[in-house]
C-alpha cells in the first residue's frame, strides 16, 4: 500500500489545519483562502507551509516520509 496527501501547517509554533488534501493545488488554494480570510478579518495573517506526506507498508511495517514541498 502507499498512499500520498498534503497537509498545511503553521510554520511558526504549533498547529496544523486537520485536513487532508489528495492534491497539492488543493492544499494551496486552500492555504490562500485562509490567508486571505485572516487579512479581511483584520488578523495578522499566519504564515503556512504545505507538507507532502508518504505512507507505505512493508513487511509489516508503515514507513512515513514528511517533507516541505513548493509543488
Amino acid at each position: 500500500m502507499y498512499k500520498r496527501f498534503y497537509t498545511v501547517d503553521m510554520v511558526y509554533g504549533t498547529g496544523r489545519i486537520d485536513k487532508e488534501f489528495d492534491t497539492y493545488e488543493e492544499a494551496y488554494d486552500y492555504m490562500c483562502k485562509n490567508y486571505i480570510r485572516e487579512l479581511n478579518d483584520g488578523y495578522k495573517p499566519t504564515l503556512y507551509q504545505i507538507l507532502r506526506h508518504d505512507v507505505s507498508n512493508w513487511g509489516g511495517t508503515t514507513n512515513t516520509m514528511i517533507c516541505p514541498t513548493w509543488s
